[in-house]
């Protein structure tokens, strides 16, 4: 059958990345999944479906080999056919090929369970990016590698720091989404989800249905943490200019996981970033008598610059605080 080579390279270009992701068995689960009106691609812990028209196949083929030929390819229209062996035959005027193919996967993604699909308030996405910074690493506590999704508000953790976002809409069913999960679906304009046994469903406005397994586990409930005696500081107006200064030699490999040393103390305030290459401090002026000392990833601390530069120290805590954003960090000592 006649297939537009461009058209299929971009849908199963937003499928590739979950296709690549490693088995916690081992195995490489490296398919892209052919079946009805989408093609999709699993993991573990997280399945993507997207919408593809005039899909005639039933089959899984390998997702690295299959998107590598389709990019050699310079032809726009090709021809893809399963042949006797139900292997699958690809050719243009200039290349052919055949890839073993095995039967169509019948994971997880039965839509036709899905009764209903309700709607996620409008700042869900928001809310589960800002709140990504505060997850958890898998330290034998697995529901502190989940965002907690609460009627009207997104909570994480990782014992050291809370981030609460207030959703302004209300999530009917409440549930625990890992981590890794949230990190694929920020890329995606999502508007409703289905909350099945153990997979909740979320759909984009174009048809992509991303689905990720539950943690069947309660999360702890964290708001007396926000309730303490404190003092309110106001934090100055070019904090994020030193904030960036600092992040410049900051430490960590990825984005997600940079960290810089925030100190305040004998009326000025640091800024230190420092990693094996070297480092650097910005200082500033700031009328306040607290201490405060914390190790924060600039980007994030950017973003809550952002949306509020007060902060609220005692009792060992520094809580900053938004309209609808708070992050809660526990103190280190202050040398």
């Amino acid at each position: 059958m006649k297939i537009n080579r461009k058209e299929l390279l971009e849908v199963l270009a937003k499928l590739r990345p979950v296709a690549a992701k490693e088995s916690i068995t081992g195995e490489q689960l490296n398919y892209f999944t052919f079946s009805g009106d989408h093609v999709f691609t699993y993991n573990d812990y997280l399945c993507i479906s997207h919408p593809f028209k005039d899909n005639f196949l039933d089959c899984s083929v390998p997702a690295a080999e299959f998107f590598d030929i389709l990019k050699k390819i310079e032809e726009e229209e090709i021809d893809i056919s399963p042949d006797k062996k139900n292997n699958l035959k690809i050719e243009s005027k200039s290349i052919r090929a055949n890839l073993k193919t095995i039967d169509g996967v019948d994971v997880i993604l039965n839509l036709s369970d899905i009764k209903k699909w309700s709607k996620l308030p409008e700042d869900f996405v928001e809310g589960i990016s800002i709140c990504l910074f505060s997850v958890g690493k898998d330290d034998g506590l697995s529901y502190l590698t989940c965002l907690d999704v609460r009627e009207d508000s997104v909570v994480s953790s990782d014992n050291y720091r809370i981030s609460r976002f207030n959703l302004e809409g209300k999530i009917k069913n409440p549930f625990l989404l890992p981590g890794s999960s949230a990190k694929e679906l920020i890329k995606y304009e999502i508007v409703k989800y289905y909350l099945g046994s153990s997979w909740v469903y979320f759909k984009t406005k174009d048809g992509v249905i991303i689905c990720s397994r539950l943690v069947n586990e309660e999360y702890p409930d964290i708001g007396d943490y926000f309730d303490f005696k404190g003092k309110q500081t106001e934090l100055p107006n070019d904090m994020k200019s030193s904030v960036e200064i600092a992040s410049i030699l900051a430490e960590g490999d990825f984005n997600i996981d940079k960290k810089i040393e925030v100190s305040i103390g004998g009326g000025k305030i640091k800024c230190k970033g420092e990693n094996e290459i070297g480092w650097i401090e910005k200082t500033i002026p700031i009328e306040s008598k607290v201490e405060l000392k914390i190790f924060i990833n600039p980007l994030f601390f950017g973003k809550i610059l952002e949306l509020s530069n007060y902060v609220k120290i005692g009792d060992g805590k520094a809580l900053f605080k938004a309209d609808k954003f708070e992050h809660l960090i526990s103190l280190l000592p202050n040398d």
